[in-house]
């Protein structure tokens, strides 16, 4: 093939995709029926089992007046029933404000352990023996609002009580985080 032929091919294929072009970009005419694009109808109907709070487990042989109310240290009166508290472990109770009637559940994380709040606010869950920190926290679609700190220091076999606040106000932001380290800043 020539220098000439080519050059007239690629002239051919020019004027043959800019009509196309042009074609493609050309108006209705009235009363043509366009369609407009719509998005594909997507369904998501996944359900994912959330992780259940501690098993609570009466303990053998236990009598009734080991069973009754406590005075918690917020002013809250709360059921005390008898539970076996595994060695080497401590229970942590509680009670987690701003709870509302949202889809989203509500957790406590912390101390290497997550449980779910129940409806009422109340939590239990089962916590090593370190000193360490626990906090509320809710999903607000896929980002997640978080409360303050609370710090526990338990010891072997103990049962303690913490107040627990989760902001109600609605999270906002496009999920991302912006910290400055050694390194510059990370996003």
């Amino acid at each position: 093939m020539s220098r000439a032929q080519r050059t007239a091919l690629m002239a051919v294929a020019a004027v043959v995709a800019v009509a196309v072009a042009l074609w493609s970009l050309r108006a209705p005419d009235p009363g043509e029926d366009v369609p407009a694009w719509r998005p594909p109808e997507v369904r998501v109907e996944k359900r994912v089992a959330l992780p259940a709070a501690p098993p609570r487990v009466p303990v053998q042989g236990a009598s009734s007046a080991a069973a009754g109310t406590v005075d918690r240290p917020d002013g809250v009166a709360a059921a005390e029933e008898a539970y076996e508290i595994p060695a080497g472990q401590a229970l942590l109770e509680g009670i987690v404000r701003g709870v509302d009637a949202r889809e989203e559940p509500t957790f406590v994380m912390g101390c290497g352990s997550t449980t779910v709040v129940e409806d009422d606010g109340s939590f239990r869950m089962n916590i090593g023996l370190e000193p360490c920190e626990v906090y509320a926290t809710r999903t607000d679609g896929v980002l997640r609002v978080r409360g303050d700190l609370e710090e526990v220091t338990p010891s072997d076999g103990a049962r303690l009580w913490v107040s627990l606040e989760v902001p109600q106000y609605p999270a906002a932001g496009v999920g991302a985080g912006v910290k400055v380290d050694d390194l510059g800043i990370r996003i």
